[in-house]
């Protein structure tokens, strides 16, 4: 595309397209990743498939070491970069950090152990509950306040939820633990600094 701006014969207006089209595509480029993620994300249950005597405590074991290596490799591509000394001094923050990665590992494990235990029915209605429990916690522990499009939007989740839970025909323990997990997961974070 930035090609096509060179037929321009103003510099200046080469410049400014140039860096509406990059900035359009940095905007894009998150819609981008979003769908990426969520096509590895619901790929996943075929590549558990692939691992039928693995235990989900062994599955959890093994994502969390291969994030290690992955998250410091994006690390190096990240211009804003949080200092080591500043996040080591903010106790609070880790002690934020340790709860959530719990409740990470809580979500994990379930979701493991329903992919590994053909109940991904459970595991995608684990996900599809998320929102509204985040919606909950968000409103009960952040005081947020919901306008009444929102409101609306929640009636409509709740019904969405409750026709899955009728369809599912009986309590999904793991959708619930799978859900709120993730939700209390999400709370967490919003209290820690880094």
């Amino acid at each position: 595309m930035i090609i096509l701006f060179d037929s321009f014969s103003a510099y200046d207006s080469k410049v400014s397209l140039t860096l509406l089209v990059e900035s359009h595509m940095w905007a894009q480029s998150g819609v981008l990743l979003a769908i990426c993620s969520y096509i590895l994300w619901g790929i996943t249950p075929l590549f558990y498939r692939l691992l039928p005597g693995a235990q989900p405590l062994e599955l959890l074991a093994q994502r969390l070491i291969w994030s290690i290596p992955l998250l410091l490799l994006v690390r190096l591509f990240i211009k804003n970069r949080t200092r080591w000394r500043a996040v080591l001094q903010d106790r609070r923050s880790i002690f934020m950090c340790l709860f959530s990665s719990l409740a990470m590992a809580v979500s994990w494990c379930t979701f493991t152990y329903a992919l590994t235990h053909q109940q991904v029915l459970a595991a995608s209605l684990g996900y599809f509950i998320n929102p509204l429990f985040s919606i909950v916690l968000g409103v009960i522990f952040l005081k947020e306040k919901l306008n009444p499009a929102e409101k609306w939007a929640v009636i409509l989740i709740c019904a969405g939820v409750g026709y899955q839970l009728w369809m599912y025909g009986q309590l999904p323990i793991l959708a619930l633990v799978m859900g709120g997990a993730f939700a209390i997961y999400g709370l967490i974070r919003k209290f820690i600094r880094f």
